[in-house]
């Protein structure tokens, strides 16, 4: 996920709550945790400026080093490798994706989205 889809998690994650909807939000990135921690200022800041809600990021961000989450859920390709870092960044780009799970743990949703859109 980039900046824009982490972002857009802050108000989404409010309003469920509001709303009184148990709803867990979860970002993953194949990137190291030290990696996210930089750039959550940048997520908080575009959710100020460009969204116009001031919350802080609170949900959790996986680090997929090994790449086997993304790989998994489809975001890259089986043959991908076994690290992000031996990767190049083109390379690590993963199919950015949305997946609704159920209580019962199986994806009822998945929707990708291209490159371009964010």
């Amino acid at each position: 996920m980039c900046t824009t889809e982490l972002a857009a998690i802050i108000p989404l994650q409010a309003e469920m709550k509001q709303r009184g909807i148990p709803v867990r939000f979860i970002g993953l990135r194949v990137d190291s945790i030290a990696q996210h921690r930089s750039r959550i200022k940048d997520i908080e800041d575009y959710a100020k400026d460009v969204l116009k809600h001031s919350g802080k990021v609170t949900y959790p961000m996986i680090g997929d080093l090994s790449l086997k989450i993304a790989k998994l859920f489809g975001m890259l390709p089986y043959d991908a490798g076994d690290s992000s870092e031996e990767r190049s960044a083109a390379d690590n780009m993963t199919v950015r994706s949305l997946f609704i799970i159920g209580p019962d743990k199986k994806v009822r949703l998945k929707l990708p989205q291209p490159m371009t859109i964010s």
